[in-house]
């Protein structure tokens, strides 16, 4: 939603740069036609201009902008009143994206100055420029904002991408983690200190980390202590310790 009013807006602001561009030649335009044409004349060629105007920034098509721009020529370049208005021509042809039509108002110039004499057409000449002018930086101004505007879409998918990729990494080395979390505790699950006893010998010796002496074992598994005493030092053989403090603490390990 933010992006779509973003580019609304962007829209809006070179539609009003073209319109003000447009008027202000439209009224330079005046100014020359009431300085050079008689007053009747240059009223019907200023409303002429001025439909033209509206129709040339209203259309949203492409093909409808250019043959009115082409006919607006030939009436500048065919009918006298409104050859003081071909600056406006000029400007609304170097607005549009084709070079074949940014030129197209030079021809029409040039009829123009075989009807009207050097005088007019070299300060008719000047005013096309600077429509042209006003008009070709407007378009300079859209094509840098269209630029910024794609530098600025290709930083932000950069962004997003990176910002997956890192959470791609992130994601994985937590997975690698776990994995070796759980792996850690399947080793500790699987850590046996009675491994290679008998089942009584880890009787005995789950006694033995209990505290119990020879005595008490035996009465405990109805042993008698010989047999008790024999059953721990094979436990101490099997596991290669010393005492029966080590037996005890082998035996605690495993919880």
């Amino acid at each position: 939603m933010f992006g779509y009013g973003r580019g609304s807006y962007c829209g809006y602001n070179r539609s009003m740069s073209r319109l003000i561009d447009s008027i202000a030649v439209w009224l330079v335009c005046l100014v020359f036609a009431v300085l050079v044409g008689p007053g009747e004349v240059h009223v019907a060629a200023a409303l002429a201009s001025w439909i033209a105007l509206c129709l040339c920034q209203a259309s949203p098509w492409v093909v409808a902008r250019v043959a009115m721009l082409v006919a607006y020529l030939v009436a500048c370049a065919c009918w006298a009143p409104l050859f003081a208005f071909l600056p406006l021509g000029a400007c609304l042809c170097v607005s549009e994206r084709s070079w074949f039509l940014r030129a197209a108002w030079a021809p029409a110039w040039l009829a123009v100055a075989i009807q009207q004499g050097s005088m007019n057409a070299v300060l008719l000449l000047v005013l096309c420029g600077v429509g042209a002018i006003l008009a070709w930086d407007t378009s300079l101004d859209r094509a840098v904002r269209a630029r910024m505007r794609l530098s600025c879409d290709e930083v932000r998918e950069q962004m997003l991408s990176l910002a997956e990729r890192a959470r791609s990494i992130q994601l994985e080395l937590e997975g690698r983690s776990a994995g070796a979390g759980e792996a850690t505790g399947a080793e500790a699950e699987a850590f046996d200190p009675f491994e290679g006893l008998t089942e009584r010998e880890r009787q005995v010796a789950v006694l033995v980390a209990e505290g119990m002496d020879n005595r008490a074992i035996a009465e405990s598994l109805y042993l008698s202590e010989g047999t008790v005493r024999n059953n721990i030092s094979a436990i101490l053989q099997k596991k290669q310790l010393k005492n029966r403090t080590q037996l005890a603490v082998l035996c605690l390990s495993r919880g």
